[in-house]
């Protein structure tokens, strides 16, 4: 037997679970020692509110929203209209927006907990555009 496939048999035998096991190490999450769950960039970020009354931040914003918030022992925690299933990260949410009045060319993401577009990338000539349609830099 390789040397490899014997120190794999023992790591697999010290770690394996079993009734006894899991009796004396449960293995639970601390959820005060857990990161935040919501997205920050740095404060000199340039941020665009969400405005209530426009329709394009009202759909960029019921995309990624908190929707409810539930108090446990140990702090609030905020649920958001598409969870991360289970999973140790969040979905994030960022947008290209360009053209729009009042609003830098740029790729942006949805910083949920201020409820603003953070500007994370300035356009020039570049963008998504390339991606989606192979040709459109070529005119």
């Amino acid at each position: 037997m390789l040397q490899t496939q014997i120190t794999g048999k023992a790591y697999h035998d010290a770690t394996k679970h079993s009734y006894l096991s899991v009796l004396i190490d449960p293995n639970y999450v601390d959820a005060s020692t857990q990161p935040t769950a919501l997205k920050f960039y740095p404060k000199f970020y340039r941020r665009f509110p969400l405005e209530t009354d426009n329709s394009l931040h009202s759909f960029i914003r019921l995309t990624s929203t908190i929707t409810f918030k539930k108090n446990y022992k140990d702090g609030l925690y905020a649920l958001r209209v598409n969870p991360s299933a289970g999973a140790l990260y969040p979905t994030e949410l960022y947008v290209q927006v360009r053209g729009i009045k009042g609003m830098i060319d740029g790729i942006y993401h949805l910083e949920v907990a201020t409820d603003s577009l953070t500007l994370i990338y300035e356009l020039i000539d570049d963008g998504l555009e390339a991606y989606i349609l192979p040709n459109h830099f070529e005119r």
